[in-house]
C-alpha cells in the first residue's frame, strides 16, 4: 500500500513538473495570410445606375439638386474591400464610355418610352480625377455634377456616362469597377401629360 502512495506522489510530482515546464513556454503566433485590399464601386453593382425619377422618400438617394447653383449632383463612391484598412490608396476617376458607345452601335439600350440614348458631352459635367482612401478608411465619395440648364434643354433623352476606377497600389475588382450612369431627362423636364 506504501508503494502505491510513494508511486501516485512520484507521478503527481512528475506530472506538476511537466506542467509547469510546458506552460511557461512562449510560442509567437505569426501573423495571418489576409486577402489583398481590392476597390470597387458599389454603384457599378446595379449593371446601370439611372437616374430617372424622383428621390424615394425613404432610403438612398440618388441624386441631390442644387437650384441655386443650377447643379444635378450624383453622389457615387470608391470601396476598399479585405480585411483590414491598412494604407493610403490613391484611385484615379476615369471616363470610360466604351461600353456605352457598344450598346448604342448594338441597339442594346432601346427605351419604351423612346428616349433616345447619347453620351452626355464633357461640357456639361464635372468629375473629380482621384480621391484618396486615407489609412483606416473603406470608403470615400466623391460626385459626377451635371449642368442642369444643359439637361433641361434635352427633352425624351437618356444621357448616359461610363465611371471607372483604378489604382496603383491594390487590384480593381473586375466586375465592380465601370459604373455606367444614365439620366432620363423626362423627369426633370416638364412634359403635358394627355387627359384620357
Amino acid at each position: 500500500m506504501k508503494n502505491i502512495r510513494n508511486q501516485i506522489m512520484i507521478l503527481i510530482a512528475v506530472s506538476a513538473i511537466f506542467i509547469s515546464f510546458t506552460s511557461c513556454n512562449y510560442n509567437e503566433i505569426a501573423d495571418a495570410e489576409y486577402p489583398n485590399q481590392m476597390i470597387y464601386m458599389p454603384a457599378a453593382s446595379s449593371g446601370v445606375y439611372n437616374i430617372d425619377a424622383f428621390n424615394p422618400d425613404s432610403g438612398t438617394y440618388r441624386y441631390k439638386l442644387d437650384l441655386e447653383g443650377n447643379k444635378l449632383i450624383i453622389p457615387l463612391s470608391v470601396y476598399r474591400s479585405g480585411i483590414n484598412n491598412k494604407g493610403v490608396i490613391e484611385v484615379a476617376i476615369m471616363i470610360n464610355n466604351d461600353t456605352i458607345n457598344q450598346l448604342i452601335s448594338a441597339e442594346q439600350l432601346n427605351n419604351i418610352t423612346g428616349a433616345q440614348l447619347q453620351l452626355l458631352p464633357s461640357t456639361a459635367f464635372t468629375l473629380d480625377s482621384f480621391v484618396t482612401l486615407n489609412d483606416g478608411e473603406e470608403s470615400k465619395g466623391f460626385a459626377l455634377t451635371i449642368d442642369l440648364g444643359y439637361i433641361r434643354t434635352q427633352p425624351n433623352k437618356r444621357l448616359a456616362i461610363g465611371i471607372d476606377v483604378k489604382s496603383a497600389q491594390v487590384a480593381t475588382s473586375t466586375k465592380l469597377k465601370t459604373a455606367i450612369v444614365e439620366i432620363n431627362t423626362n423627369f426633370l423636364v416638364p412634359a403635358p401629360v394627355a387627359n384620357d
